[in-house]
């Protein structure tokens, strides 16, 4: 098993899909780094996000069936 770390720029167009993140959930800006890291993880088609906040992630991440939380 793989797995790998992804690190980006916020650009517009990677800011308006974190904003759609946030917008989707009706969450805001307290949870703009968690939005982070399911923004990135759509981006890419799919992805996990490994957390210690499973309930917010899950939460943000419940539009994108593409991306899977993982608590630990």
């Amino acid at each position: 098993m793989c797995a790998a770390s992804v690190s980006r720029d916020t650009d517009r167009s990677f800011a308006r899909l974190v904003g759609g993140v946030l917008l989707g959930a009706g969450a805001g800006s307290e949870d703009i780094i968690d939005a982070h890291g399911v923004a990135a993880a759509a981006e890419h088609g799919r992805g996990v996000v490994i957390t210690g906040d499973e309930a917010d992630l899950n939460r943000l991440a419940a539009n994108y069936r593409s991306v899977s939380v993982v608590g630990i």
